[in-house]
């Protein structure tokens, strides 16, 4: 049997010039066979591309949540500073360069955690492109129809979903050259 070729047409072939009843049987039965077969291995497609999407929508969230945390940190630590710039007692600087420590400590874990979801989202995307575009185009449609659209968050998960859209078509047109600071940027600040 031709590998390249559709196995239900080519058992279909089979059976067209099939004289025996009991191989006809046969035929048909593993038609009707690989056939389900095929609708569960779509099925099975479409549930693992809603996951990708899924969590590439949540890994969205994730990221703008550490980015907002990031900038109240920063602001602490603004503060923090200006305050050691004014300040003269010992024991109170003290107590400001240790606070100044913690914050810059802080920045720094969430700057490696905004890296990591920024390499997870990028990673979502590269994922996307092993299943045809019509497939990842309907379970986006179909995502998008499960939200509600009159709550602020489902809102904020649509215009996630549209992102996603956004960075899968352009991931595609220039073959994979995104780099994982456009998407970071883009995420936090849109």
């Amino acid at each position: 049997m031709d590998q390249s070729k559709d196995p239900v047409a080519e058992i279909d072939r089979l059976l067209a010039v099939s004289g025996n009843e009991t191989e006809k049987k046969n035929l048909l039965f593993l038609r009707e066979v690989l056939k389900q077969n095929s609708i569960l291995l779509g099925e099975q497609k479409a549930e693992t591309v809603k996951g990708i999407i899924r969590s590439a929508l949540l890994t969205a969230e994730s990221l703008q949540n550490y980015a907002i945390r990031r900038k109240v940190i920063i602001n602490e630590l603004n503060r923090l500073e200006k305050m050691k710039a004014e300040t003269v007692s010992q024991s109170i600087l003290d107590s400001l360069e240790s606070g100044i420590a913690r914050a810059q400590e802080t920045v720094r874990m969430i700057d490696a955690a905004i890296d990591h979801f920024a390499k997870f989202y990028l990673n979502r995307i590269r994922e996307i492109q092993r299943f045809p575009e019509e497939l990842f185009e309907s379970q986006i449609n179909l995502i998008s129809q499960e939200l509600s659209l009159e709550e602020d968050f489902g809102r904020n998960l649509k215009n996630r979903l549209d992102q996603l859209s956004k960075y899968v078509a352009l991931y595609r047109r220039q073959a994979g050259n995104i780099s994982q600071e456009e998407i970071q940027h883009g995420l936090i600040w849109n």
